[in-house]
């Protein structure tokens, strides 16, 4: 899985790199540097060593700061900073929610907010770790303490997306669980897989989310400058309209009975 990962990671930078100005790549030449947050951390890091601290440890150091649109890659400076950091320790079975790619904008959960309100579109992401109710919006590994969902990722909108009813999930369903034009606002539906018959709950994987944003890079359908990926956090309204909205899905490996197709 870590290598998996690591893979695409790779695969990433590089679309990005090799596709900013000219001047912007004259270190391109340069041995590539590896780890997204510096070896003198390591100690103050209190995660398990487990696929987070491998991920931010090994994973190559892009020469650029915008991995997607609105979405900074997270440095050593800003690790002290991780919303949900006071829950982190190398004693404890479950790895709390780590932020990987950064917004400038924050989500707000409602505190009232109670599994009895399904209708709401301010569900919690983090349920367990509900006394941090406002942190930056971005890209979150789970909380878990299965190795093998260890790279399950939460995409946290700083807004509500959905409600259109263009947004779908990669099971072909909107983000309220239908296939009609009908739609529910979400922040955290976007990418997801949707639900398969035997699983209760599945996320996107961090490699699933990686391929797709290749794919925008190599299509051109993000642009790139000196910083990288072009785009504020405005951009992923894209994903609740006609015309962009299958850019924004990976689909499923099972769909759950829906005719749709993915073009």
């Amino acid at each position: 899985m870590l290598k998996h990962n690591l893979d695409v990671w790779e695969k990433l930078v590089d679309a990005i790199e090799s596709r900013m100005p000219a001047a912007s790549r004259s270190q391109a030449a340069d041995p590539p540097a590896y780890g997204l947050l510096d070896d003198n951390i390591r100690d103050k890091i209190d995660i398990p060593q487990r696929f987070a601290f491998n991920f931010l440890f090994r994973a190559r150091r892009p020469r650029f700061k915008m991995i997607a649109p609105g979405l900074r890659i997270i440095t050593s400076a800003d690790f002290s900073d991780q919303p949900f950091r006071s829950y982190m320790s190398k004693d404890k079975e479950e790895v709390p929610p780590i932020l990987l790619f950064q917004s400038d904008l924050n989500f707000s959960e409602d505190p009232s907010w109670t599994p009895q309100s399904p209708d709401d579109a301010t569900v919690p992401n983090f349920f367990d770790y509900r006394d941090i109710n406002t942190y930056p919006s971005g890209l979150y590994l789970l909380p878990t303490n299965h190795r093998s969902l260890e790279d399950g990722i939460s995409f946290v909108l700083p807004y509500a997306n959905g409600g259109k009813g263009f947004a779908r999930r990669g099971d072909g369903t909107n983000f309220a669980g239908g296939e009609d034009s009908r739609g529910k606002d979400s922040f955290t539906e976007l990418y997801q897989p949707g639900r398969r018959a035997l699983e209760k709950f599945q996320a996107q994987s961090l490699a699933g989310m990686l391929e797709s944003w290749l794919g925008m890079v190599e299509r051109g359908d993000w642009k790139v400058d000196d910083n990288g990926v072009v785009g504020g956090m405005e951009t992923w309204r894209e994903a609740d309209t006609e015309e962009g909205w299958r850019k924004y899905v990976i689909s499923s490996k099972e769909p759950s009975g829906s005719d749709w197709e993915l073009v």
